[in-house]
């Protein structure tokens, strides 16, 4: 994968919004780009259709640049990219190396980046570091507890874990009372792998173990 000229942005606060999208004027003293920026958000999916499939795409965004800079836009920042299952509107990553194909290919997202270059607009682009898809290889191996993989997320012993072993019929307990960002348990019980793993998010938000360096390296 190329490395292409765009920034991660942890916490970005809102003060404008538009009759057809999101943008805002940065407020900062300082003198970086990011903090000084006027940028405008775009969620590709609900976006510009080129193909006429009924989802935006990377050639529609291409399609509409020159309509940013009549707007004096110098900042575009696009939802999440990544080949997803879109159990949380893309922002659960199935492969962080490809380009969901609903939204096109690599190639269409480096035509992307030479576009903008020659507007001299910037890119800002969503990167989730905490959690997967359930359905990433990496969870997938993490179940099988297979090399590196094994606590490439958080998993933990029920809270009964000798009984469970004990006796199938007895129902695990998760290890603490943690609760998810979208109500009910943050723990779930995988059956394979005999644990539970914590989500912050659903249960289909497997977290990152981001204490293992291991995850470091591979994000």
């Amino acid at each position: 994968m190329r490395s292409f000229d765009v920034f991660l942005f942890l916490t970005i606060t809102y003060t404008c919004v538009s009759v057809d999208g999101v943008y805002f004027k940065a407020n900062n003293q300082t003198n970086d780009w990011w903090s000084n920026t006027i940028m405008y958000q775009i969620y590709p999916r609900s976006f510009k259709d080129s193909n006429k499939d009924g989802i935006g795409d990377l050639k529609g965004i291409i399609q509409k640049l020159d309509h940013f800079v009549d707007l004096g836009i110098e900042t575009l920042w696009i939802g999440p990219l990544f080949k997803s299952p879109m159990d949380d509107m893309g922002y659960d990553v199935e492969d962080y190396k490809m380009i969901d194909p609903m939204f096109g290919t690599m190639n269409d997202l480096e035509e992307l980046v030479k576009e903008m270059k020659k507007r001299n607009l910037k890119l800002v682009t969503d990167l989730i570091p905490n959690h997967s898809s359930y359905k990433c290889e990496w969870f997938e191996k993490s179940i099988k507890r297979d090399g590196k993989y094994e606590d490439y997320y958080i998993w933990r012993n029920a809270s009964n874990q000798d009984d469970v072993m004990k006796n199938s019929s007895v129902t695990p307990k998760p290890p603490n009372n943690w609760l998810s960002i979208f109500g009910g348990p943050g723990w779930t019980w995988n059956d394979e792998r005999q644990q539970f793993y914590y989500h912050q998010f659903n249960p289909k938000q497997p977290d990152f173990n981001i204490r293992n360096p291991e995850i470091h390296n591979e994000l």
